[in-house]
Formats: C-alpha cells, sequence, structure tokens
C-alpha cells in the first residue's frame, strides 16, 4: 500500500488497527471478565444485526449500558468505525461489505475473551489451542479484511458470490 493513490486507503485502514489495539488493552487489562463477556455479546449482536440496506444500520447498546463509560466509547467507536468503512466502500465499490467486517470483530472479540477466561482462571491452554486461538487474537485477519475491501482489487462478481456463500471463509 506504499504507492500515492493509495493514501486514503492507508489513513483508512489505521482506524481498525488502532482499535485491534485499543480492544486488546480493554481485554488484557480493564476489564473484568463480566465486562469483557458483556462487551463481547455485544459485539455479537451487533454483528448478527446486518441490514441489507445501508440506511438500517441499527444497533443496540442497552446490554451494555451497564458496562464501563471507557467499553461504551469502545464500542461505538467500533461500531462507527465499520459502518464508516462499510459506507465508504460501499458508494466507491458498489457493495457493502459490513457483514463481513463484522464477523472479523466477532471472532476477534471472542478470541481476546477465550484468553481472558484462561487468565481470570489461571488455565494454560495446550500449545496447539493457545496457538489456534492467537491467530485470529492476533487482530492480523480484522486488517486484512479491512485492507481487501478499502482496496476493491478484484472484485467481480464471482468473488462477491463466493464471499456471500461461504461466509466461513471470512470466518476462518
Amino acid at each position: 500500500m506504499t504507492h500515492p493513490n493509495l493514501s486514503e486507503q492507508r489513513v483508512d485502514i489505521t482506524r481498525p488497527i488502532s482499535l485491534v489495539y485499543i480492544i486488546e488493552d480493554i481485554f488484557d487489562l480493564h476489564g473484568t471478565l463480566n465486562d469483557l463477556s458483556i462487551f463481547t455479546e455485544a459485539v455479537i449482536e451487533y454483528a448478527s444485526s446486518y441490514h441489507l440496506s445501508l440506511s438500517a444500520f441499527v444497533w443496540d447498546l442497552t446490554a451494555a449500558n451497564q458496562l464501563p463509560e471507557s467499553m461504551k466509547i469502545s464500542l461505538k467507536a467500533l461500531f462507527n468505525t465499520t459502518e464508516s468503512i462499510s459506507t465508504k466502500i460501499f458508494e466507491k465499490h458498489g457493495w457493502n461489505p459490513v457483514e463481513s467486517l463484522q464477523i472479523s470483530w466477532k471472532k476477534l472479540c471472542n478470541a481476546f475473551l477465550v484468553e481472558a477466561k484462561w487468565f481470570a482462571h489461571g488455565e494454560f491452554p495446550k500449545s496447539e489451542e493457545y496457538l489456534r486461538n492467537g491467530i485470529v487474537s492476533s487482530g492480523v485477519h480484522v486488517v486484512l479484511v479491512h485492507m481487501f475491501f478499502l482496496l476493491g482489487q478484484g472484485f467481480n462478481k464471482e468473488i462477491l458470490f463466493f464471499l456471500k456463500r461461504h461466509k466461513t471463509f471470512m470466518e476462518t
């Protein structure tokens, strides 16, 4: 992404990258296990509330109202960033990637929660389990999914059809 024409995409990708670090810090340093479970559930609910219309973005923080203010702000930033990037991609490339982006965030928060539970319970997972979860908790998949759609390279009907039919591809 070093080409001068990709300046806007470089700026846009910094938002999800920053959010990965912020959310990781919440899970590693600031949240109680109960708060982290509520936070993760809010992200899962958001990922389940997908609407085809860009004007129908709906997310409800009712369950998250009991979270500390910093966690609510982070959730709002995550949701707003996902919606903003999805809207930008839709306007530029004619395809709404919100569902794929939401799935990537859901998987990341689930992986962070698994690690938080291990730590809270003093568990030491087997190396295979730790590495399998670590592939997701690294956040790399979140960045790659966002980058794929921001670049808009190689969008064609076959790829978009594949992504819609094979949602598990985006979840691995």
